[in-house]
């Protein structure tokens, strides 16, 4: 009677743990799609930036609403992997970091969204960027989208076997473009205002160059996230 009760039990552990990795990995595949759709929305950020520097203010603005539908997408994503997280795995280990990733994402794809909406704003005040500002701000640009790109890729390694490594790689590399973003964003602050351009301009460019600094710390956040996930598999 004994042994078919440790053999019952012996099932049902073995049933959880399975339950676990599979949700485990519905949940690494959520994340990964939910970065897919945030790398759209700065990849058209990016474009709005571009856009700005060649003088097309109308084309900036009307790309806005192509960027504020992706981060609707992003949140809808993410509410609904909530949910699951919620419902479908209440007993998981490590749900608190599977929580931090997603508010960590979310927040990220909002503040995505506050560039855009700031580059809208600059179109709309027919604001220019002072030279040599529009290459230093690319470069602020390429980095963040780089980052993601990077974060996008780090999820993925979550989903495959021995991925674990990668993950590591990829943090790694994701800190040190974090570091070089801080380091820009000084310099550059200190640029703009040592050019001290009009009133709104000096004010949408500082809040712009707060908005890109924010973003790269959530980026390394969620990346740490990540890793913690990579090290506890």
């Amino acid at each position: 009677m004994l042994g078919s009760h440790k053999m019952a039990e012996d099932i049902i552990r073995y049933d959880d743990m399975r339950s676990h990795s599979i949700a485990e990995m519905n949940l690494k595949e959520q994340i990964a799609d939910i970065l897919n759709t945030i790398e759209k929305e700065m990849s058209r950020t990016g474009e709005m930036f571009s856009s700005l520097l060649e003088g097309k203010c109308e084309l900036v603005k009307k790309a806005y609403e192509l960027v504020r539908a992706l981060k609707e997408e992003a949140q809808k994503k993410k509410e609904g992997t909530m949910e699951y997280l919620v419902r479908v795995t209440p007993n998981l280990l490590n749900k608190e970091m599977y929580m931090f990733a997603l508010i960590h994402l979310d927040t990220l794809s909002q503040q995505i969204d506050e560039l855009a909406y700031k580059l809208a704003m600059a179109a709309s005040f027919n604001t220019g960027l002072p030279e040599p500002l529009g290459a230093q701000f690319g470069e602020l640009f390429a980095s963040l989208s780089e980052m993601i790109r990077l974060l996008r890729d780090e999820a993925k390694q979550l989903i495959v076997s021995g991925g674990s490594e990668r993950v590591l790689e990829y943090h790694d590399k994701i800190l040190v473009l974090e570091e070089k973003v801080d380091e820009k964003q000084r310099k550059l602050l200190g640029e703009l205002l040592r050019i001290a351009p009009p009133l709104p301009t000096l004010f949408i460019l500082k809040e712009t160059l707060d908005t890109l600094e924010s973003s790269s710390d959530r980026i390394r956040e969620a990346s740490h996230v990540f890793r913690y996930l990579a090290l506890f598999r």
